[in-house]
């Protein structure tokens, strides 16, 4: 009877191990998706913001160069 009480907390005590775990891995992969996709974005806006400083550049060069022709 006493093995069957001390086999059962045992269980017990594992299967709540696994659980917390299991919730710390879960929680430990969506924060790394979630820093991932933030890091992705950041990425995105900067590249974006690059794109159009070139194409305002561009656009002033262009814009200069036909001034200075019709001058």
């Amino acid at each position: 009877m006493v093995m069957v009480v001390i086999i059962l907390i045992i269980m017990v005590i594992i299967v709540r191990f696994i659980i917390i775990v299991l919730i710390i891995t879960i929680i430990i992969i969506i924060t790394m998706v979630s820093i991932i996709i933030i890091v992705i974005l950041i990425l995105v806006v900067v590249v974006v913001m690059i794109i159009i400083i070139i194409i305002i550049i561009i656009i002033i060069l262009i814009i200069i160069i036909v001034v200075i022709k019709i001058i």
